[in-house]
C-alpha cells in the first residue's frame, strides 16, 4: 500500500527557497532534483520514515528547531534540506500521511523555523492534511 505524500501550500512556494534554487548550476538543480524525486518515491512507501533502512542513505533525524512535532530533516545534496511532517495512523487518520513542509539550500534554521511557525496548527496532532 503506498502511503499518501503531500506537498504543504507553502513549501516550494517561499521566496527565499526557489531564488537560492535559481542560482544553482545546471548540474547542482539536476542533482538535487533527482535527489528529491528519490525521496519521495520512498516516502511514499510503506516503510517507516525514520527507522526503516531504506532512509538510511538520507540520514533522518528529528527537526527540533519547532514546537511541532514528528518533523524530520532529511540531508539532501550539498547543503539542501527537507522537512517533513510524518502523521501516524491513528482512530482520526486511517492512514499514514507525509506533508512536504520545507526545504532549504542555505541551512537557514531561523527562516525554516519561521516558514514553520507560520502554517503550525495545519501541522499539529490535530491539523488538516487535506
Amino acid at each position: 500500500m503506498l502511503r499518501k505524500v503531500i506537498e504543504h501550500p507553502q513549501s516550494w512556494r517561499d521566496k527565499q527557497f526557489r531564488k537560492e534554487f535559481r542560482r544553482l548550476d545546471r548540474t547542482a538543480k539536476e542533482s538535487c532534483s533527482k535527489d528529491l524525486r528519490e525521496l519521495i518515491a520512498a516516502l511514499t512507501s510503506d516503510a517507516h520514515p525514520v527507522l526503516d533502512p531504506a532512509f538510511r542513505k538520507w540520514r533522518p533525524s528529528a527537526y527540533r528547531s519547532s514546537k511541532i512535532r514528528n518533523l524530520i530533516e532529511y540531508p539532501l545534496t550539498g547543503t539542501m534540506r527537507v522537512i517533513v511532517r510524518f502523521f501516524e495512523a491513528s482512530p482520526e487518520r486511517e492512514e499514514e500521511v507525509v506533508v512536504l513542509v520545507a526545504a532549504t539550500l542555505s541551512h537557514d534554521h531561523a527562516r525554516l523555523k519561521r516558514l514553520i511557525d507560520r502554517y503550525k496548527a495545519s501541522l499539529s496532532d490535530t491539523g488538516g492534511t487535506e
